[in-house]
C-alpha cells in the first residue's frame, strides 16, 4: 500500500512541475520537412519512414535535412511533379514502396538503381522493370529483336536501354507515352526503326525516325538503319541531343534550312565527309560534331551566335574552318584535336585565332599581349593558366569574354574591358590577383564566380547598370555616380551605401606626396586610381599618430597637379580615411584631420554648431578655444576652433511610447526593434540651437555594469544625416526607469535624462491602407501600429456584389457543347457553363484503295470538324517484286535488289564490288618472229579475280608479231559495265659489240649485223663504266656494222656499247622503239 501511495505522489509531483510548461517544445518532432527542388518540397515521417514529395516541376536537390538513403522505406510523389533528377533515390537500400504520378514525364538516369525495389527480382517481369506506369529498365538478355513497350506506360526513364549488350532492332511506343528523354536510345547500336502509335499525342515516327508530335523536333535517328543518306524534313526546328549519335552508316546528311539549333552530341561519331549548316541555325551544342573524323571542312554561317564546348573536338581531318561573323560564344575545346588546331603554322606568336575568335593562347605566353583588332570573341579558357602574362590589351569591337577566359592568370594586376563588350562569362577572372578592372560598357552582364577566389577583393569600376552573378569577390564602384569632392566635410556628411562603395574624385591641387590613413579592419592596402582606373602605387606607413600608437597605419601616394584621381569611400571598403596633402585636407587653408569613426584614432570634426572636437584616446570633450598641437605622420599639427559648441541637455520626446517592448529590444541589442518606436531625442546646444535625433540604428553593443544592470549603445542620426551616439542604462531593480545619455562614450559629462517606462503598450496607429469595397469584401481604412504592427479597421462600407456579363467563348462543335463565360465587370471573377448543344457530325464518303502494305477502306470524313472514320476495310495487295541490277563499274559499286513494280519499295540489296584492278601479265616483249600476246587479270575492290567470258571479254589486235605498240581492249560484261584499253610493246632484237679498235684520239667499233625488224643502231660511249655523261651516235642504216668516233681525248679509256632501234607509227606519229644495250667493251685512245 505504501508503494502505491509513493507512486501516486510521484505522479502528482510530476504533474505539478509540468503543469506550467509547454511540453510540446520538448517532444521529439517525428516529421522533417524541406526543399528538394525549386518548387518541390518534402515531408518525411520518421515513424513510418515514408517520404512524401509535393509541389511542381523538378526534384533535383537535397537539403541538409533530407533523409539518408538507408532511412527511406516508402516514397510517395504527388501529382504536379514532372521530373525526377539524377540519382535522387539510387542506393536507397530499404526503399520498397514507390508511387509515381502520371504528371511525371522525365525520370533521369539511375534515379532508382540500387534501391530495394530495383534489386527485388520479383518486380522484374520478362526482364523488364516498371514502377506504376513508368518503364524503368530492361535487362540485356531480354532486349533483343523487336521490342514493345507496354500499353498504359506514360514515361520511359533515361537509361531504360542503357546496357551495352542491348540488341533491339525495332521498338514500339504506345499511345499512352508522354515522356521520353532525348538520349534514351544512345546505346542501341542495332536499332533500325522506331514506331510510335499514330494516336500518341506527344510523339510520332516517320520512316523509323522519332519526332515530337508536331515534327518540329527530331529526337532520334536509329543507329542501325542502313541508309547511306538522310534528309531532315522541312518544319524541323531543333535537332535534339544524341539525335544522330554513332550513325556510322550515314555518309550524307542534309539539314533543312528551317533548323535553328543543333543539340549536344547530335552528330557525334558520324562518318560524314561534309555537311552544310543552314543559315537559320543560331546554336551548335556541346560535342555536336565531335569525333567526325572524315569531316575536312566546315562553314559556320553568320546566323550562329553560340558554339558549345568540344563542338568539333576530335575531327582530326578538319583543316578548313569558316567562322560566323556574328559569333558571341565559343566553348572550351570547341576545335581541339582538329587538323587546324594541331597545325602549328596557324598559331601566331603562341596564339590561335579562327576568324574573329581568339581560340587559345599557349600557357607559356608571357609579358604583354595585344589582342588583334578584328577580334570579336575571346573563347572559353582562351588564356587559362597563362601565369606569366602580365598585361593584356583588348580591342574595341570585342563583344564577349567567354567562361574561364583568364582563369589562373596570376600575374595580371589590372585590365580595361572596352565599351563594346556586353557579356563577361562565368569564372572569367577566377583565381587571379587582379587589383582593378575597368568595365567601360553599359548594361554589361557578368557571370557567376567571375571574380571568385582572388587574392584581394578586386576593385571593379563599372556603370550602375552592370549585372553581377553570384559569388563575386569584388568592390563595385559606379563610374556613372562619381562624387566630386572639394573638401571632406562634403564626404563625411554624405550617406553611406553599405552595399556599394561611393566612388569619389578629386583633382590634385599640386604635385607631391599625399597621405591617407588605413582601415581598422585591414590596414594592408589603400587604393587610389588614375583617370583610367589604374592603381596608383602606394607606400605603407606603419604609424600615423606616432606619439599615441595609432594601430591603423597609413599610406603615401605621389600625385600630379591637375590630374583627376578616384578613391572608394564607404561600403565597408578599406578607404575609411580621407586623403590629405601635407597632413591637411585637399581644400587649402584647412587643418582638419579625420580618423576612423568608431575606433581609437585622433578625430577632429567640423567647425559648425553641431559638432565638436573629440579625442578618442582620452574619451573627453576637448574645448579648443585655445590651439591644440598633435603629432601626426611625424609632424606637429596645430588646430583650433574659434567658437566651440558644447551639448547642454537632452530630452526625450514621445516618451509615452517607451514600454516593456522597448526595454526588451535594448536587452536583446536589437536596433531593428528600436527603430519601430517613434521616439525622438532632442539635443540642446550651448548656442541655443536644438537637433532632433531619431531611432535610426547604425550600430549597437552592450556591456554589464552590475549584476542586475545593463547598458546599450546605439548610433542614431538626425534627418540631415548627422550622427550621434545614444546610450541607455537600466537596472532590473528599477524596471520602469531608463536613463538616456548622448555621446557618453566620448565624454564623462554627457547630458542625460531619466525616463519612466509605461506599464502598458501605447499603440502608435497610422493610416496604412484605404480599401474600397469589392464584390465580396467590405471596404474601409486600415490603421497599423508602427511599433507592434497591430491593425485596426474603421469606416467599413458593405461589399458590392458581382455584376456578371455573358460571353460565348467556345462555339459548339460536332461532339462538344458550346461554352458561355460569365465575367464580373467589376472584379473580373468568372465561371463557365456548357449550355449550347453540340452540332453532330456531317460525314462525306471517300473510297481509299489498298496498297502493297496498307489496307483499303472507305473514309468517312466530317465536313465540319474533319474527324475521320475508316470502314469497309480490304486487305493489302502485297508487293510485286522484280529483280533489278545496277552494274558495277571501275568507279563505283553496283548492286542487285528487288523492286516492287507497284509502289517502288526496295528489298534484298546485295553490293557488287567495283572493278579496281585490270592489268596485263607483261607490257614489253623482244622480237622473235612469233606472235607474242600477254595474259589479262581482272579483280574487284575486294581482291577477288573476275572470270573471263562471264565477267569480261578480251579483244586482241591483229599481228602481234613485228616490232611495234599493240592495244588490248577489256570489255566488262554480266554484272559489270565499262571498258579499259591496255598497251604493250614488241621491241627490236638487240646486237653485240664484235670489237673496238683504238685510233688517234678516237676508236672504231664493230658490231654484229641485225637487219630484221630494225631501222638502225645507236652507239654510246663514256669515260665512266656506268655511262655517266655518255654521248650517243645514231647509225641510220641497218646494214652498217661499224662506226668510227674521233676528236676524243688522247690516251683516255672509253667504254662502248650498241643497241638497235626501229621507227614505227604510233598514233600517227613516228616513234623509235629500242632494244636493250649490248654488253660494253673498253678501249684506250692513241696519242
Amino acid at each position: 500500500m505504501k508503494k502505491v501511495i509513493s507512486i501516486l505522489l510521484s505522479i502528482f509531483m510530476l504533474c505539478s512541475v509540468t503543469a506550467g510548461l509547454d511540453l510540446t517544445a520538448y517532444a521529439e518532432d517525428t516529421t522533417i520537412t524541406g526543399k528538394c527542388g525549386e518548387s518541390a518540397t518534402y515531408s518525411y515521417n520518421k515513424n513510418t519512414k515514408t517520404l512524401t514529395i509535393s509541389g511542381t516541376g523538378v526534384i533535383d536537390s537535397k537539403d541538409s535535412d533530407f533523409p539518408s538513403s538507408d532511412s527511406i522505406a516508402s516514397l510517395v510523389i504527388k501529382d504536379g511533379i514532372t521530373e525526377i533528377g539524377d540519382n535522387m533515390f539510387s542506393e536507397c537500400e530499404n526503399l520498397e514502396n514507390i508511387a509515381i504520378p502520371d504528371s511525371v514525364v522525365s525520370i533521369s538516369r539511375y534515379a532508382f538503381e540500387g534501391s530495394k525495389y530495383y534489386n527485388d527480382d520479383s518486380n522484374w517481369q520478362d526482364g523488364q522493370l516498371y514502377i506504376n506506369h513508368a518503364f524503368i529498365c530492361v535487362k540485356a538478355d531480354s532486349a533483343k529483336g523487336e521490342f514493345k513497350i507496354k500499353d498504359g506506360t506514360t514515361v520511359i526513364a533515361d537509361g531504360a536501354f542503357n546496357d551495352d549488350e542491348v540488341n533491339i532492332t525495332s521498338v514500339y511506343i504506345p499511345e499512352s507515352v508522354k515522356g521520353i528523354t532525348e538520349e534514351i536510345f544512345r546505346s542501341c547500336c542495332y536499332l533500325k526503326s522506331i514506331d510510335v502509335n499514330q494516336n500518341n499525342k506527344y510523339y510520332t515516327s516517320d520512316n523509323g525516325v522519332l519526332f515530337n508530335k508536331t515534327k518540329t523536333v527530331l529526337i532520334t535517328y536509329p543507329q542501325g538503319a542502313e541508309n547511306e543518306s538522310y534528309s531532315i524534313p522541312k518544319g524541323v526546328k531543333a535537332i535534339e541531343k544524341y539525335a544522330f549519335f554513332g550513325c556510322g552508316h550515314l555518309s550524307n546528311i542534309f539539314i533543312s534550312d528551317e533548323v535553328t539549333s543543333i543539340g549536344y552530341s547530335a552528330f557525334s561519331g558520324c562518318e560524314i565527309p561534309s555537311i552544310t549548316i543552314p543559315n537559320a541555325v543560331t546554336y551548335i551544342g556541346p560535342s555536336a560534331f565531335s569525333q567526325c573524323w572524315n569531316l575536312s571542312s566546315i562553314t559556320i554561317p553568320d546566323s550562329v551566335t553560340h558554339i558549345g564546348e568540344y563542338a568539333f573536338s576530335g575531327c582530326h581531318n578538319l583543316n578548313n574552318i569558316n567562322m560566323s561573323s556574328n559569333i558571341e560564344s565559343v566553348g572550351t575545346g570547341a576545335f581541339e584535336y582538329t587538323a587546324y588546331y594541331d597545325n602549328q603554322s596557324n598559331w601566331k606568336n603562341g596564339v590561335l585565332y579562327i576568324g574573329p575568335v581568339l581560340i587559345k593562347a599557349s600557357d607559356d605566353l608571357e609579358g604583354v599581349y595585344r589582342i588583334k583588332d578584328s577580334t570579336r570573341v575571346i573563347a572559353a579558357s582562351a588564356f587559362y593558366d597563362c601565369g606569366a602574362l602580365d598585361e593584356v590589351y583588348m580591342p574595341n569591337g570585342l563583344v564577349a569574354i567567354n567562361d574561364f577566359a583568364f582563369h589562373d592568370c596570376s600575374s595580371i594586376r589590372s585590365l580595361i574591358v572596352p565599351a563594346t563588350v556586353t557579356n563577361i562569362g562565368n569564372a572569367v577572372f577566377n583565381s587571379t590577383d587582379l587589383v582593378s578592372v575597368y568595365i567601360q560598357g553599359i548594361n554589361v552582364t557578368v557571370g557567376d564566380f567571375a571574380f571568385y577566389n582572388n587574392g584581394n577583393n578586386t576593385a571593379v569600376f563599372c556603370h550602375s547598370t552592370t549585372q553581377f552573378g553570384a559569388h563575386n569577390n569584388i568592390n563595385e564602384y559606379y563610374i556613372d555616380k562619381v562624387v566630386a569632392v572639394k573638401n571632406f566635410k562634403d564626404l563625411y556628411s554624405s550617406d553611406y551605401d553599405w552595399d556599394h562603395s561611393t566612388l569619389c574624385s578629386f583633382v590634385a591641387n599640386e604635385s607631391g606626396t599625399y597621405y591617407s590613413g588605413g582601415d581598422y579592419w585591414n590596414s594592408d592596402y589603400m587604393y587610389i586610381f588614375d583617370e583610367n582606373y589604374n592603381l596608383v602605387s602606394s607606400n605603407k606607413i606603419d604609424s600615423i599618430a606616432e606619439n599615441e600608437g595609432d594601430p591603423t597605419g597609413g599610406f603615401s601616394f605621389n600625385l600630379e597637379k591637375g590630374r583627376t584621381y578616384y578613391f572608394p569611400y564607404g561600403g565597408g571598403s578599406s578607404n575609411q580615411f580621407e586623403v590629405i596633402k601635407d597632413y591637411q585636407y585637399i581644400d587649402p587653408g584647412k587643418q582638419y584631420i579625420q580618423g576612423d569613426f568608431n575606433y581609437n584614432c585622433l578625430k577632429v570634426v567640423y567647425p559648425d554648431d553641431s559638432f565638436r572636437v573629440e579625442n578618442y584616446y582620452g574619451r573627453n570633450n576637448r574645448n579648443l578655444s585655445q590651439p591644440v598641437t598633435q603629432q601626426y605622420c611625424g609632424k606637429t599639427v596645430t588646430f583650433s576652433l574659434n567658437d566651440p559648441v558644447t551639448f547642454n541637455s537632452i530630452e526625450v520626446l514621445n516618451s509615452q511610447y517607451i514600454d516593456s517592448g522597448f526595454i526588451a529590444g535594448l536587452k536583446a541589442w536589437d536596433g531593428k526593434v528600436i527603430e519601430k518606436y517613434p521616439v525622438v531625442y532632442r539635443l540642446h546646444l550651448s548656442n541655443g540651437k536644438t537637433y532632433d535625433i531619431e531611432n535610426y540604428s547604425m550600430w549597437c553593443g552592450s556591456a554589464s555594469k552590475e549584476p542586475d544592470g545593463y547598458w546599450s549603445y546605439y548610433e542614431c542620426s538626425t534627418a540631415d544625416g548627422r550622427k550621434f551616439g545614444i546610450e541607455f542604462t537600466y537596472n532590473d531593480s528599477k524596471p520602469n526607469e531608463l536613463k538616456v545619455l548622448v555621446n557618453s562614450r566620448y565624454s564623462d559629462t554627457s547630458p542625460s535624462v531619466i525616463v519612466a517606462a509605461n506599464n502598458e503598450h501605447i499603440h502608435n496607429f497610422v493610416l496604412t491602407a484605404t480599401n474600397p469595397p469589392t464584390c465580396l469584401n467590405a471596404g474601409g481604412k486600415t490603421y497599423t501600429c508602427t511599433i507592434c504592427e497591430k491593425e485596426e479597421h474603421k469606416d467599413e462600407t458593405p461589399a458590392l456584389g458581382h455584376a456578371y456579363i455573358a460571353q460565348v467563348i467556345a462555339q459548339p462543335t460536332c461532339t462538344a457543347k458550346g461554352v458561355i463565360r460569365y465575367t464580373c465587370s467589376r472584379c473580373g471573377d468568372s465561371y463557365d457553363e456548357e449550355n449550347i448543344d453540340a452540332l453532330g457530325h456531317s460525314y462525306a464518303k471517300t473510297i481509299i484503295g489498298p496498297t502493297c502494305t496498307t489496307q483499303g477502306y472507305t473514309a468517312y470524313v466530317c465536313t465540319v470538324c474533319g474527324e475521320e472514320e475508316h470502314r469497309d476495310k480490304t486487305p493489302a495487295l502485297g508487293h510485286q517484286y522484280k529483280s533489278q541490277l545496277t552494274k558495277a563499274t571501275t568507279a563505283k559499286d553496283g548492286q542487285t535488289y528487288k523492286k516492287c513494280s507497284v509502289c517502288g519499295a526496295v528489298t534484298g540489296k546485295t553490293v557488287i564490288a567495283k572493278v579496281s584492278n585490270i592489268k596485263l601479265s607483261k607490257t614489253a616483249y623482244t622480237y622473235n618472229g612469233k606472235v607474242q600476246r600477254p595474259g589479262v587479270t581482272v579483280k574487284n575492290s575486294k581482291g577477288k579475280a573476275l572470270k573471263n567470258g562471264t565477267d569480261y571479254k578480251i579483244s586482241y589486235p591483229k599481228g602481234m608479231k613485228n616490232v611495234g605498240e599493240y592495244t588490248v581492249k577489256v570489255t566488262l560484261k554480266g554484272n559489270y559495265s565499262g571498258t579499259k584499253s591496255l598497251t604493250y610493246n614488241i621491241n627490236p632484237k638487240g646486237t653485240s659489240v664484235s670489237k673496238v679498235k683504238a685510233a688517234k684520239k678516237g676508236f672504231k667499233v664493230t658490231w654484229k649485223k641485225q637487219a630484221t625488224q630494225t631501222t638502225g643502231y645507236q652507239v654510246q660511249y663514256s669515260t665512266s663504266s656506268k655511262f655517266k655523261k655518255a654521248k650517243t651516235v645514231t647509225v641510220s642504216k641497218n646494214k652498217t656494222t661499224s662506226k668510227s668516233v674521233s676528236k676524243l681525248s688522247a690516251k683516255k679509256k672509253y667504254y662502248v656499247r650498241v643497241r638497235t632501234y626501229k621507227t614505227v607509227k604510233i598514233g600517227g606519229k613516228s616513234v623509235k622503239l629500242y632494244s636493250g644495250w649490248s654488253k660494253a667493251k673498253s678501249v684506250t685512245t692513241k696519242k
